[in-house]
Parts: C-alpha cells; sequence; structure tokens
C-alpha cells in the first residue's frame, strides 16, 4: 500500500505530495527492516461498517454485541465501559485480557467502527467481527488486518 501512495504522489496528484510521499517511503523503510521471522506480539482487525440495521444502535444493544464480540473471540473479559452520547452515538470498549475490542456508532450516518487488537494465540478477532456484522447487518463493509509489535 505505502508503495501505491507513493507513485500516486510522485504522479504530482496531491498537494501534500511531499509530506505523504515521506511518510510512505517511511513505511516502506518500516517493513524493509522488520526481522525476518515476522513475529509479531499480536494482530489487530479494523472493520467499518455502512448502511447499518438502524434497530441495533442502542446503547443495551450495543453492549449486547460487545459481550457476544467477545465470547465469539474466545477472549477472557476483564472489564467493560460504555459511553452514550447525546443526541445519539455509543462508544463501547471491553477490556480483554488479551488486548480490547471497541464498537464506535454513528447512527446518524449508519456507521460504525469496530477494532479488535489480540495477543497470543487463542482470542480469534475474526470471529468478533463476525459476530459485530451479524448483528449490525451492514450494507457496505471494510476489515483492514494489522500485523503488531514487529520492529524493533
Amino acid at each position: 500500500m505505502a508503495t501505491k501512495i507513493t507513485e500516486i504522489c510522485n504522479q504530482g496528484k496531491t498537494r501534500v505530495k511531499s509530506n505523504v510521499a515521506r511518510k510512505a517511503e517511511e513505511v516502506e523503510a518500516y517493513l524493509a527492516e522488520a526481522p525476518p521471522n515476522g513475529e509479531a506480539v499480536g494482530r489487530q482487525l479494523i472493520m467499518e461498517c455502512w448502511e447499518c440495521n438502524e434497530k441495533i444502535f442502542s446503547r443495551d444493544e450495543v453492549e449486547r454485541v460487545l459481550h457476544e464480540a467477545v465470547k465469539r473471540a474466545n477472549a477472557n473479559l476483564l472489564a467493560t465501559y460504555i459511553h452514550e452520547f447525546k443526541p445519539y452515538g455509543v462508544s463501547a470498549v471491553a477490556v480483554i485480557a488479551e488486548s480490547h475490542i471497541f464498537i464506535h456508532t454513528w447512527p446518524e450516518i449508519g456507521y460504525i467502527a469496530f477494532d479488535a487488537f489480540t495477543c497470543g494465540e487463542k482470542a480469534i478477532p475474526e470471529e468478533a467481527a463476525k459476530a459485530v456484522k451479524e448483528a449490525f447487518q451492514p450494507r457496505r463493509v471494510k476489515i483492514y488486518e494489522l500485523q503488531r509489535g514487529r520492529w524493533p
């Protein structure tokens, strides 16, 4: 991806060419220097969901989905915190022994942001994402995965 950003910047398609190109080069250098074994301390799964089921955005429903995500991920729940914004929106976090799971909602635009960071082999962030996706029933989804802690 960083190479693609560099290519676009070098074609002069952005006014922030130097800053974006410099960041892309830093990412490329980071990846090139990663140790050959590629050991990561954890995986982070980021999911963006648009055009979600509007009936699921209540505080209670978001909390229920968060607990289901933790259960489905086979994670060990340590604590949860749910914050309801006025006039709308909920942020919910589950602190798990393996790291964390977040759900942030923007019901006014039918969007949720989901994040699951897990360490070790036991917890499965993809299963947490499936639980969230099943509950919110988005029409459009984008998922990103990061390997965390590969370097230094």
